[in-house]
């Protein structure tokens, strides 16, 4: 459960927190040393006044769960009441796919009497990918040409974007969990290592309601995370961004190679993205400390692969 800490809205080219006792030491010295003020590098944090400005769409990847449905299902109750379920501002990305529907899909026809997030679980994904990319991505490539600033090379194969959920009350992962995907994604895939590194842990703001001391924790995992990259790739550039939803997902959605953590903001940029990428390997990608028989796929598409959680990866 943590807020956000920088907010720099930027032009990319390339493109709750408990300790958990099988932490590595290294996260514990830094929460120690950041809880008794100690730091080595101020990092600004937002005010209420911007938290509130420029946000984008409220809970993205959920309502891009249930507007997927919209084109086949118009009549589904959360279809229904879309519009007034989420907040969606003028000009933000949710308020422009209000406007563009999908089209009808017979593929979606079994999830039109869901009770739950369907795209919570890989098995739906082996089914809807393909679907879910055709209907979105051409939607969300005009928004991002039409409504944005932002510039992103879609083929620059070494640049990498890696999305860090932090202050989930389900738990989150390990940085180093995140650095084996990341690992795995580059061998597996024989991609030459990035010289630019795109890292966004600015999620934890959607979770913390001005507490403070989470978010020191919180931002303690993200620089341990960071000096991981730094060490498994020191030639790369690494920018620590942070936007809005909007932003932060399209820059997800056309990175070129893209690694990330749970939830459905980071899996539903995943299936939009045609690169490569990993996303982790967790049986519910809501809940990384819940209990689930379903099995995680290896990949869902020739470019898209899962990477296994160990024991000791999943913490609060």
């Amino acid at each position: 459960m943590c807020m956000a800490i920088a907010f720099m809205k930027v032009a990319v080219v390339a493109n709750q927190c408990p300790r958990s006792d099988d932490e590595p030491q290294n996260v514990v010295s830094l929460l120690q040393s950041r809880a008794s003020g100690e730091t080595a590098d101020a990092v600004p944090v937002k005010t209420s006044q911007d938290e509130h400005q420029h946000e984008g769409t409220n809970r993205l990847g959920n309502f891009l769960n249930d507007w997927f449905l919209v084109g086949t299902c118009p009549t589904l109750s959360r279809v229904v009441t879309l519009s007034s379920r989420f907040k969606v501002g003028a000009g933000s990305l949710g308020n422009f796919l209000l406007a563009h529907p999908p089209a009808f899909a017979e593929s979606v026809l079994p999830y039109c009497d869901g009770k739950w997030w369907w795209s919570y679980l890989y098995r739906n994904w082996k089914t809807l990918a393909s679907q879910f990319q055709t209907d979105l991505r051409p939607k969300a490539m005009q928004f991002l040409k039409e409504s944005t600033n932002l510039q992103i090379d879609f083929n620059d194969t070494k640049s990498l974007v890696v999305h860090y959920r932090l202050g989930h009350p389900k738990g989150v992962i390990a940085p180093s969990a995140l650095l084996r995907g990341v690992e795995q994604l580059y061998q597996q895939m024989r991609i030459p290592e990035p010289l630019h590194i795109t890292v966004l842990a600015g999620s934890f703001n959607h979770d913390i309601h001005g507490d403070i001391q989470e978010a020191k924790k919180c931002e303690a995992r993200r620089d341990l995370l960071i000096d991981l990259l730094k060490k498994r790739f020191p030639n790369a550039k690494i920018s620590d961004i942070y936007g809005n939803a909007d932003e932060d997902w399209l820059h997800m959605a056309f990175a070129p190679v893209l690694v990330t953590s749970q939830g459905s903001f980071a899996v539903t940029a995943a299936a939009v993205n045609t690169g490569y990428r990993a996303t982790v390997g967790s049986p519910r990608l809501n809940c990384m400390i819940c209990k689930n028989r379903d099995a995680v796929p290896s990949s869902i598409t020739s470019r898209w692969i899962t990477y296994k959680l160990l024991p000791g990866d999943a913490i609060m």
